[in-house]
């Protein structure tokens, strides 16, 4: 599980992550909302894309979605920022 005393367990998600990725999580594993700016300082040059962050980000996704984990996208006036959260259990379905 990727759980431990309710805060997001990195082991059992970073098995063989890049070291691009691993910092990435460092800055979102506090479930604060972080912008691209900031995220950009976990590429290794100055001169990476903006673009790279959102590959990076798809990445991340796909590996901690499947263990009840997600990083969500926050639209602001002031910019866009990513925060990783615990996914909500789906509610039953009313018959």
């Amino acid at each position: 599980m990727a759980k431990k005393n309710g805060k997001f367990d990195r082991s059992a998600v970073l098995a063989g992550f890049p070291p691009t990725q691993s910092r990435m999580l460092d800055y979102l594993e506090d479930g604060q909302a972080h912008n691209a700016t900031t995220l950009m300082r976990c590429l290794w040059d100055d001169m990476g894309a903006r673009s790279n962050i959102g590959a990076h980000l798809t990445f991340l996704r796909q590996k901690v979605r499947a263990v009840g984990w997600d990083i969500i996208t926050e639209r602001h006036e002031s910019g866009t920022y990513y925060r990783l959260i615990k996914k909500q259990p789906a509610s039953p379905a009313i018959s």
